[in-house]
């Protein structure tokens, strides 16, 4: 496992070095469409998250002898403007790597009800973190913080064992409430109640 989550901290590593240099050519703020077209990012279904994407990484070690599941894979994902990736979980752990773009809010929904709300952002200042560990089984849900014209978010989004679209989960935010009626009021404080 520790030679899985090194190998995808050098992925990571050159991921966000390309994107530096992308943002020093394009003078500092390159626009959303420009994002998409660079990195070849395809629309991602809504019931598979919404946004852009492209998968970046997939180990070629399987995660256990016999088993088609690999190690590790790693996308990037992009929501623009007021888009809001609905809730949702995985059964397996991941790792949400902040790249450019305006910071992200992501509302975490622990199986015991409690509601956690991270910044994805570089402004330590403001209480941003570049990175968060999300566990396997908890619901989340995402959507630029403060989100206007041209607003977009870049993520890569590292997943142990690899993902497979048969682990994902997902609730309409009704049926989030209903699942976690103590977590109602802080999902409508945080603007993820609507669908």
């Amino acid at each position: 496992m520790k030679r899985n989550f090194l190998t995808a901290g050098v992925v990571l590593v050159l991921v966000l070095s390309a994107f530096q240099v992308l943002n020093s050519k394009t003078g500092g703020r390159t626009s959303a469409e420009e994002v998409i077209k660079k990195l070849g990012l395809a629309p991602m279904a809504e019931g598979d998250c919404g946004g852009y994407f492209r998968e970046i990484f997939r180990s070629e070690r399987d995660a256990q002898p016999d088993n088609a599941r690999k190690c590790c894979s790693v996308i990037y994902h992009l929501i623009i403007k007021d888009y809001k990736v609905p809730f949702h979980k995985i059964t397996s752990d991941e790792l949400f790597t902040y790249l450019a773009g305006n910071p992200q809010l992501m509302a975490l929904v622990y199986p015991d009800g409690r509601v956690e709300e991270v910044t994805l952002g570089n402004d330590l200042q403001k209480g941003e973190t570049p990175v968060k560990l999300v566990p396997a089984g908890v619901w989340m849900a995402e959507a630029i913080r403060n989100p206007k014209a041209g607003s977009w978010s870049l993520l890569t989004v590292t997943v142990v064992p690899g993902f497979d679209l048969k682990d994902y989960s997902h609730l309409t935010a009704a049926d989030m409430i209903k699942k976690f009626p103590m977590a109602e009021k802080r999902i409508k404080e945080l603007g993820f109640d609507k669908d």
